[in-house]
């Protein structure tokens, strides 16, 4: 099995230390996607939950390394592939939730509303009653109903609470 087979394998089975380790490894010999750098990114955002970090008995270095590292992935992203709105959209996420920013509703429906990702939909539906959006909701809630993927999984969990959708 390949690294970015191991990297499916360990996301689906919600292994986040060994999924951890084999991000780290497909970055290093440049063979990631944007969207690997996106799990990543998530994988660590949802790593500072108590609850989540408690729960796969995270250590202590991942924990302390989470919201330094998650940001790190983003600009790595971004410096390997250009500006890519779902990227703008975890960023500013990440601050909203973890450091108390203003929440940020106009500059998501302006990303969805561009056509290039459907992820801000779970802070507009979540922050706001626009219900303009349910059907791009739904739709995203479709794509990741599966839910391999930990950013899958937290997008559905959010998506899932949204009354009417």
């Amino acid at each position: 099995m390949n690294i970015l087979e191991r990297v499916r394998q360990f996301e689906e089975a919600d292994k986040p230390i060994d999924a951890l380790e084999a991000y780290d490894e497909i970055f290093n010999q440049g063979i990631a996607e944007w969207e690997d750098y996106i799990n990543a990114a998530v994988l660590l955002f949802l790593c500072q939950d108590y609850g989540y970090s408690s729960e796969h008995r995270l250590p202590k270095s991942i924990i302390d390394q989470a919201w330094y590292r998650s940001n790190e992935i983003l600009d790595e992203a971004e410096k390997n592939f250009g500006p890519i709105d779902e990227i703008t959209f975890w960023r500013r996420y990440f601050e909203f939730a973890v450091l108390g920013e203003p929440s940020f509703e106009d500059e998501c429906k302006y990303l969805v509303n561009k056509g290039m990702t459907l992820v801000p939909c779970l802070h507009i539906l979540s922050s706001t009653s626009d219900i303009k959006y349910l059907p791009h909701c739904r739709k995203l809630l479709n794509r990741v109903n599966d839910g391999k993927t930990a950013k899958d999984r937290y997008v559905k969990s959010i998506l899932e609470n949204i009354p009417g959708l």
